[in-house]
This record gives structure tokens, sequence and C-alpha cells, in this order.
């Protein structure tokens, strides 16, 4: 599904460590990557590096204890590795062992599972053009910057009777791009689109496109509960209950913005939605 969402253009609110952006790109991790998996194992290999006393008196083997599912696993580094001590002469190759078990041998059966159907939608080939970090923008978006308000303002559609002169429509893109910090405009894109970074190449990307519609009044017509794609397109205009909060449909990218009378109505109603993470709807 991830690779179907970025061969499509759909932004998604997924971080992969580091490593397994490696994994995704078929490149091999090494010791210096092992922090992005495991910062606490990372931690206990640098001070057995850096210890200066006598490694046996830490009573450790070439072995790697895991927990599954509440049963103590036990797997040799190297063939009768339970019975091999770590000692001051082989410590550096306890080390690399171990940081290569965690990260490449001990996980294999899924990384392969995942990296197949990355691949199949996205073929390796294309995706060698990228860096890890290229890679991770094409699947959350841009989280280096800011949200850029302005190009958002000039790629969003509207329905139900709103246009971008509309009273409301106009005081919503002022509180936004005015009154709300950038945190809380990243709260407020995370709150329509379920992603709080942008689309790497700008809005004009993004996939629906990203939509303001007159919230129809659920008490009006029992039709109007579950929204369909017209009427997210269009709208449903009907009789507005203005003390509503604003809600989204996250699928279509679509904000569904009562007609509030005042823009500091409007202000007090989006941040309490936004910031409560309230009036979420999956279409």
């Amino acid at each position: 599904m991830l690779g179907k969402a970025v061969y499509e253009g759909v932004i998604e609110d997924v971080l992969l460590a580091h490593f397994f952006l490696n994994k995704i790109l078929g490149r091999y991790n090494f010791r210096n990557e092992l922090p992005s998996l495991d910062a606490e194992l990372d931690k206990s290999l640098r001070f057995v590096k850096s210890y200066k006393g006598d490694l046996d008196d830490l009573c450790l083997t070439f072995s790697s204890d895991e927990d599954v599912f509440g049963e103590t696993i036990t797997t040799d580094l190297v063939p009768g590795g339970s019975a091999m001590a770590v000692t001051n002469d082989n410590v550096i190759m306890y080390i690399y062992l171990m940081a290569d078990h965690r990260m490449n041998k001990a996980i294999e059966q899924q990384s392969k599972a995942f990296v197949k159907g990355f691949t199949e939608v996205i073929h390796r080939n294309w995706l060698r053009l990228f860096s890890a970090t290229d890679i991770q923008t094409l699947i959350a978006g841009d989280g280096a910057g800011g949200v850029d308000i302005n190009n958002l303002m000039e790629h969003t559609q509207y329905g139900g009777g709103y246009s971008s002169g509309h009273r409301t429509v106009r005081n919503l893109w002022s509180v936004v791009k005015d009154d709300l910090t950038p945190d809380q405009q990243r709260l407020f894109l995370k709150f329509v689109t379920s992603c709080s970074r942008p689309p790497a190449l700008g809005f004009q990307t993004l996939q629906p496109q990203f939509t303001v519609i007159l919230q129809p009044n659920e008490g009006n017509d029992a039709r109007q509960t579950r929204p369909t794609l017209n009427m997210l397109t269009f709208g449903l205009v009907g009789t507005m209950d203005t003390s509503r909060l604003p809600t989204s449909s996250t699928c279509f990218n679509c904000l569904k913005l009562p007609p509030y009378k005042t823009r500091s109505n409007l202000k007090d109603r989006l941040l309490y939605a936004i910031s409560a993470k309230a009036g979420f709807e999956l279409a």
C-alpha cells in the first residue's frame, strides 16, 4: 500500500528509520545506522567498546537474547556463540556482529516481504535515483520547512456555495496565514489531509486536491450523514449550524467548514478542532 501511495503521489504520515530506507534502496546497513533502529543497543555497544576493565567481568557471549511474546529466544552470532566469551581482543568483532544481527538478520524476513511489495509497484532502478532522505520525502512529504500557505491557497478548490471570494473562505485563509503558528499550520494540514507535511513539489501535486466545502447540517437529511464523492466535490447546501466545529474527510483532503459569521468565531472553532483533533471523519 505504501508503494502504491508513493506511485500515485499520495502523502502518508509515515516516518521510516534511516536503516529501513536503505533496505528499500537495496543497500546494506553498517554499524553507524544502528541508532536509527535501536538507540539503547547502540548505547550499550558503545559502553562495551569503551569499557576500561576486563570484559570477562561483563559475562557477555557472542549471542543475542530477544523477547518474543514473553519467551526469551537466544540466537548465536557465530556458530557456538553462546559458549564464546566476549573479550578485550574480540570485542570489535562482537559489536559489529551484534549490530549486523539487529539491523539485517533478525528482521530479514519481514524486511524482504515489505521491500518485495514496495518494489513490485515502483521498480528498484527508479528508486536508486534517490537517496534515503529523498525516499522519505516522497513517502511523507517535505518535513524540512513549514507549510507554504500561499501555495496551498492557490491550489485549493471549493464547493457547496463557497468560492475563493466568499467571506468565510477569506476569513479562513486570514486566520491560517496570519494567526496560526507554524506548528498550528501543520496541525491544520494534518487535520484535513492526515499528514502534517506538504508534498515535496508543492500542493499542485496533492492527490486528491485540497478542498473546502460548506459543511451541511447533519440534521437536515439522513442521507447527508455519509458523504459521497459528489457531495465533497459540489457540497450540499442546507440550513447551517454555525456553532458546530469544522470537520474533515481526510480520504478526500476535504475541509467541511460551517459559514461562521465572524472571523473570531471561525478562529476559535478551527483552533479547537485542530488542537483537539475533533471532527475527524472517514469518508
